[in-house]
């Protein structure tokens, strides 16, 4: 095993090697002894000419210009050109009365065309075939190749994002929960000692990514006995079933893996970089992607293949969470944490013992999984892909389709917005019904998924609210880890011709003279809310729902607009629940609302104040 700039450069030459391949057979291709017969007399749509040209297009080719000849559209037009010139020798083929010569010179390039198309797209797999993960650590050639569509979903650049990773698998969310809300008991001190070991070694100089290595496995791989260590595990690359274009292969410094029927069942990916030779989490995330693209990894897709990843970068260690979908999710689950001695127990030392219990937590029950959807009931049982259980899922994730909450059942259908809100983690609509409620109606509902910062969700702040009416129902709101929870909460629809809810902002150009009103029964909302010393802490026009008719007019109960309240990300008791830590400047705020001070009693009908005249007059802050 060379250095790693040396790799990367063996990996990238067998690329080329393979494409200068394929680029010699199209050219040999392009110049059989047919082509040297004349046959005028039998083409009848100017064959030879187009083939003349397209083989003096394909023969100027090289490594360097084979892109260019991509991507500008030479190539489709090229297939364009062969699939017209097909129908052309093709038509008329089975009229009996063909002359012989005729159909058999036809015949001939019939065949012709499909060797010749054959190559072409041959030749475009090869091109586009992803590199090694050693050269895809490059930032020079990961950045082309996360603008595609098959872009692995690793948070870089940022706009490729997923869903958050721990809620598309438990063992994430098992690993989060432990990692940064950890159990303190008599187990952690294995893992201290653990640290300790790898903060006395890592932080020395190495002479190779190998030597570091092994010393961190020595210390590192007596946590889990269970597990099997594979040194520079070999990841087969894709092959075309059609033309046996070879995607770059690649070796895994290190992996973790339990027996299963169709081989070695990989838990923990890792990657070793010694500093500054290379990008360890884009290497790790690729050689992840190959991992899911090897054929025998092909009974474990339909699951995910859920499978940690550590980055080891010189005394640095990152672990992140991996998972198979449409594309690959990856999210580092950790900084990167130094392993560097400490002056106690505690801090930096503290904090890699618990993301080492957590990793084992972690794939603990990873290990669970697998065994209960029927993978690994016997280390040596082989399962079979058509006998496969229904897949086992984290009870909120969209992902998976599946919505799963005390006694309710029910599915995810579409996302709301755009998605392209980096800061904001995702809703979906959905449909709930009772478990064992047959026959019931399902429900419509929004499932939100929020970071909280004062602790939990203002779940008491709803449910008050709506026991009088002035928010929609809440079924459920759940912590999933570190103040992550999941919301699900009555839909409030509004359909054109019928009705419905509509935003307060939204409305406003509505108002006319009944601004009021309105006004007043905010009023009202803050009254019943300062009786009980609750806030709301974000009571803006975004977050009020107005009800209209089918004609978008507001409609009125007992002389009153009827409201419902939403967003209780930041609501609870009065002088309890904090600010967030980021605060839109172009809201109009109570003057003492700043990052993690408390809510005031009044600041709900401050904020109201402070908004309500530049919304009358359309110019609300949203």
């Amino acid at each position: 095993m060379g250095p790693p700039d040396q790799r990367s450069t063996t990996k990238r030459s067998r690329l080329d090697t393979a494409l200068e391949t394929k680029l010699t057979e199209c050219k040999s291709v392009l110049q059989p002894d047919e082509l040297r017969v004349s046959w005028e007399d039998y083409d009848p749509g100017s064959f030879m000419k187009s083939m003349q040209q397209l083989s003096r297009v394909i023969n100027a080719l090289d490594l360097k210009t084979v892109g260019k000849y991509i991507s500008n559209g030479g190539l489709a037009a090229d297939l364009f050109t062969l699939d017209v010139q097909g129908t052309k020798l093709k038509t008329g083929l089975e009229d009996p009365l063909m002359d012989t010569d005729v159909k058999r010179a036809r015949e001939i390039m019939i065949t012709y065309v499909t060797r010749v198309r054959a190559c072409l797209n041959a030749l475009v797999e090869q091109a586009n075939a992803k590199p090694a993960p050693s050269y895809f650590a490059d930032h020079n050639e990961w950045r082309v190749w996360q603008e595609k569509s098959d872009a692995i979903l690793c948070l870089r650049p940022a706009k490729q994002k997923g869903l958050p990773i721990p809620l598309m698998h438990p063992a994430f969310c098992t690993f989060t929960r432990h990692f940064y809300e950890p159990l303190l008991d008599e187990h952690i001190t294995k893992y201290l000692s653990t640290s300790k070991q790898l903060c006395q070694v890592m932080p020395s100089a190495f002479d190779s990514e190998k030597a570091r290595r092994e010393a961190f496995e020595e210390i590192f791989g007596s946590l889990d006995m269970k597990v099997q260590s594979h040194v520079e595990f070999y990841i087969s690359p894709k092959v075309s079933q059609v033309s046996t274009v070879m995607e770059s292969g690649g070796t895994t410094d290190v992996v973790k893996t339990i027996n299963y029927g169709g081989g070695h069942l990989v838990l923990i990916l890792e990657e070793f970089k010694v500093e500054s030779t290379g990008d360890a989490y884009m290497q790790i995330c690729r050689s992840y992607e190959g991992l899911c693209g090897d054929a025998k990894n092909e009974s474990l897709l339909k699951f995910g293949n859920p499978t940690f990843l550590l980055c080891i970068l010189g005394p640095y260690l990152m672990v992140c969470g991996a998972v198979k979908r449409e594309n690959v999710h990856v999210e580092p689950l950790t900084p990167f944490l130094p392993m560097f001695p400490g002056f106690g127990t505690e801090g930096r030392l503290m904090q890699l013992t618990h993301c080492l219990r957590a990793l084992k937590e972690g794939t603990d029950k990873l290990r669970e999984f697998w065994q209960d959807v029927g993978i690994t009931k016997d280390a040596n049982e082989m399962v079979t892909v058509d006998s496969l259980p229904e897949p086992y899922l984290v009870s909120g994730c969209p992902d998976n389709g599946l919505l799963r909450f005390d006694d309710w059942r029910g599915t995810f259908e579409s996302r709301m917005g755009d998605g392209n809100d980096s800061d904001k983690l995702p809703s979906f609509l959905a449909k709930i019904r009772k478990a064992d409620g047959d026959g019931e109606c399902e429900k419509q509902v929004v499932v939100k998924f929020v970071y909280n910062y004062s602790g939990t969700y203002g779940t008491a702040v709803h449910k008050y609210l709506q026991s009088i009416g002035l928010a929609p129902a809440l079924y459920s709101a759940e912590p999933l880890h570190r103040g992550l929870v999941m919301v699900v909460m009555e839909y409030l629809r509004f359909e054109d011709g019928t009705g419905g809810w509509v935003e307060l902002d939204t409305f406003k150009g509505n108002l006319d003279t009944k601004e009021h009103v309105v006004r007043e029964k905010l009023k009202k909302i803050i009254k019943h809310l300062q009786d009980q010393n609750m806030v709301h802490a974000d009571l803006r026009p975004t977050n009020i729902m107005i009800k209209v008719d089918g004609k978008g007019d507001m409609m009125i109960d007992e002389n009153e607009p009827i409201l419902s309240v939403v967003d209780f990300d930041w609501a609870g008791i009065a002088g309890k629940v904090c600010y967030p830590p980021l605060l839109n400047p172009k809201v109009p705020w109570p003057t003492g609302a700043k990052a993690y001070k408390e809510v005031g009693q009044d600041d709900d009908r401050v904020l109201l104040d402070n908004w309500w005249g530049a919304f009358v007059k359309g110019k609300t802050a949203k």
